[in-house]
């Protein structure tokens, strides 16, 4: 048996030297399933794992491989050093790179020096693509005196600072500049080494000092988003100064649109084809806040896609499965290439391409840099522009945005007639009173991440604590990277001259530990200038209020905007002053703190931030005011209606009728060009239905098309649908 599968092995080998891979592969498999004696199976498998990566079949030579690693796992290590070294470049091509890293770091320990910086590199490779920064600060720990390129240590200041380990990660930049030089890759990476360790200001120069050292737009718009990301937390640009850096990051974004061709037809009021592109389409404040408009209310107004970016995950997740049952399609896009997820948004034919990350980690801001739809909009990725120029709204409402803002944006402001988002009441946990009935003293707190928490808000903290004696205050949230990150934070906190033996500090907790923490407050602070979103409505469902500071930008007033809406935007101040004042004078009013806790339930159900069927239908109504834009402007003339079938007319009747009419709701101005055109849509469709009145089988169609008018779903309601678009012709024509 032996000599035959010895045979075997021969004949395979003459083959690969002929370079006739697959016939070798075969004429390995074939002794494969003879069931050779290990030894001989080790040498068989590793060969069959040779022609694969000839063939290009790296998980199948990887299978083989491993296998060889099995069998001889007591064969000394110098014997199967070859073995590894081909698994190595099977992982790599694969790749597996949780498995790669394994194999350089068991390759290392006996390997040359030159051998060791090769498999440095490999190692690092494996723990970047992996998201392994821990593994990769030890490879750099264990391994110091391996020489490193340029690359090497900017991976080195990246991974130190990722981890927390803001020291290492500055003692490797300086480093780094003695040996290349002050570049902008290293600009870069100490801008983020300064936000990270909460030095915003000097984060800004090195911004500066990058874009001076390179031109690339592609690298400029990764930098300039790293850069507005940060600053919501810092703040260190100014009001005057954010338009003219604006300006700058938006003449460079200009150079990366592509003459893209969209085949989209321009009909102002047909179905509207609409891609969201996430990575929180699941348990997440953006998933809760972009369910609702999952569920249109006209059938016929558009047709949802959704672009998971996020890891595909076994565990149930009831948010995630909702969208996958609404949505009309579902793309798993997790670690696809931008192109990739370029050609799917071409291919789905998208009309309006929703950005739902903006600076978020994990972003895709680059594609819409590209355009991937002719409309696109921001919202509620993040609270400020993308900077992006071919990025064409975002949505906000008017206490966010107030007239004067379009400064701080490069694209269109977007208005919501009430608030820019809205919430959802599923799960109402016990509100109890006031915590102060049962402590006897004020406790304020605040539940937002710590890394919103700076200078500015810690010096008002700190004079609010002293005049309100006995007064607590609690801090719940996501603490800093690191152990340096921590005393980082702690050392803000003692510099601030807070008494800490009246402060305590919490990690997050759980969704439920979390809002039963309310309970044992009385009065949340909000911080500046990032402002609560989804923790202030928190808070105000569960019965407590919020003093806020409101500055200019959108991310200064989220929590001004939620406090307007029920009755509360007294609480919001306008200089530091007067939001100790009236911090300070809220905790001594014990009468209001107690009524407000009352009142609150009922003024957040009765509000515009739980209405969920009027911010549907006041969304919709935005999102077919930019289509209709784009139609108007993209169109050499007049569409000819007389071609579309009955069924696509009366979608499109359907749903300029109601946009119409929510214009009119709305005070919007509605131009003759808008009036003329649902004139010749409603001709064409009369034109239509006069042919087909005594078809049974489209009225069928049309009784389910026409059920979003709260009418039944009979024959008898066909009139006075008609009858009502007639009577808006009427009034657009006599205007």
């Amino acid at each position: 048996m032996n000599r035959k599968l010895l045979k075997l092995l021969e004949t395979s080998k003459s083959q690969m030297k002929g370079g006739e891979y697959t016939n070798a592969l075969q004429s390995l498999e074939s002794a494969l399933r003879r069931n050779p004696e290990p030894l001989l199976e080790i040498e068989i498998n590793f060969h069959a794992a040779l022609c694969r990566c000839e063939l290009g079949n790296f998980a199948g030579a990887a299978e083989n491989l491993e296998t060889t690693l099995a069998l001889a796992g007591n064969v000394a290590y110098s014997e199967k050093k070859h073995i590894y070294d081909l698994l190595r470049i099977a992982y790599t091509h694969k790749p597996d790179y949780i498995k790669l890293a394994g194999i350089c770091r068991t390759l290392m320990s006996t390997a040359t020096e030159e051998d060791k910086t090769s498999l440095m590199y490999d190692l690092l490779y494996a723990c970047a693509k992996s998201g392994k920064w821990d593994e990769m600060a030890q490879a750099f720990d264990e391994f110091p005196g391996i020489g490193l390129d340029a690359g090497a240590m900017r991976h080195k200041v990246f991974c130190f600072t990722t981890i927390g380990r803001y020291r290492d990660a500055f003692q490797a930049a300086r480093e780094y500049i003695e040996r290349f030089g002050e570049d902008h890759h290293i600009c870069a990476n100490l801008m983020r080494l300064c936000h990270d360790s909460g030095d915003g200001v000097s984060g800004f120069e090195y911004y500066k000092k990058a874009l001076a050292r390179c031109d690339d737009p592609v690298w400029r718009l990764g930098i300039a988003s790293q850069l507005l990301g940060a600053d919501a937390y810092h703040g260190a640009i100014s009001d005057d100064e954010f338009p003219d850096i604006l300006g700058d990051i938006r003449r460079s974004t200009e150079k990366l649109q592509t003459n893209t061709v969209f085949n989209n037809t321009p009909k102002p009021f047909r179905k509207i084809r609409i891609g969201y592109l996430s990575m929180d389409l699941r348990l997440h404040p953006v998933g809760y806040f972009l369910l609702p408009v999952m569920v249109s209310t006209v059938i016929s107004h558009c047709h949802n896609l959704c672009f998971n970016l996020a890891k595909p995950n076994d565990e149930y997740d009831p948010v995630t499965a909702q969208f996958k049952l609404l949505a009309g399609g579902w793309e798993d896009v997790y670690e696809r290439p931008d192109s990739h997820i370029e050609q799917l948004f071409l291919a789905n034919r998208v009309d309006v391409a929703f950005d739902m990350m903006s600076h978020s980690t994990g972003s895709r801001i680059h594609l819409y840099a590209r355009r991937i739809a002719p409309v696109q909009i921001s919202w509620i990725g993040f609270p400020v522009t993308t900077g992006v120029a071919a990025m064409d709204y975002i949505i906000a409402d008017k206490n966010v945005d107030p007239p004067g803002s379009e400064k701080y944006y490069t694209e269109k402001l977007l208005y919501m007639p009430e608030c820019f988002l809205c919430y959802s009441l599923n799960s109402q946990p016990q509100v109890e009173p006031p915590a102060f009935t049962r402590n006897g003293y004020i406790t304020f707190a605040c539940f937002h991440t710590l890394k919103k928490i700076t200078d500015k808000t810690l010096r008002m903290w700190r004079m609010i604590l002293e005049k309100c004696e006995n007064s607590r205050l609690q801090i719940m949230g996501l603490p800093p990277k690191g152990d340096e990150g921590r005393e980082i934070f702690y050392e803000l906190l003692r510099k601030s001259g807070l008494q800490m033996e009246r402060v305590s500090i919490s990690p997050p907790r759980g969704l439920g530990g979390y809002l039963a923490a309310y309970n044992d407050v009385d009065i949340m602070l909000d911080t500046h200038p990032f402002s609560g979103a989804t923790t202030t409505f928190d808070a105000l469902k569960m019965g407590r209020p919020i003093v806020t500071l409101v500055g200019k930008r959108h991310v200064t007033r989220a929590s001004y905007s939620l406090l307007k809406h029920v009755g509360l935007d007294d609480l919001a101040a306008f200089s530091e002053d007067e939001y100790v004042e009236k911090a300070v004078a809220l905790a001594g009013d014990h009468e209001r703190l107690s009524k407000i806790n009352a009142e609150l339930p009922r003024r957040i159900a009765d509000s515009p931030l739980t209405n969920q069927q009027a911010f549907r239908e006041n969304f919709e109504k935005i999102v077919r005011d930019a289509w209709v834009e784009y139609c108007f402007k993209n169109r050499a003339g007049g569409y000819e209606y007389s071609a579309d079938n009955p069924s696509e007319l009366l979608e499109q009747v359907i749903n300029a009728t109601v946009y119409l009419e929510r214009k009119l709701d709305a005070g919007d101005v509605i131009d003759g060009a808008l009036a003329a055109e649902y004139r010749r849509v409603q001709n064409a469709f009369c034109e239509k239905l006069r042919l087909v009145t005594d078809n049974t089988e489209f009225v069928r169609e049309y009784v389910q098309l026409i059920a979003m008018m709260d009418c039944e779903p009979d024959e008898k309601n066909l009139r006075p649908v008609i009858l009502t678009a007639k009577r808006h012709i009427n009034t657009f024509c006599n205007a």
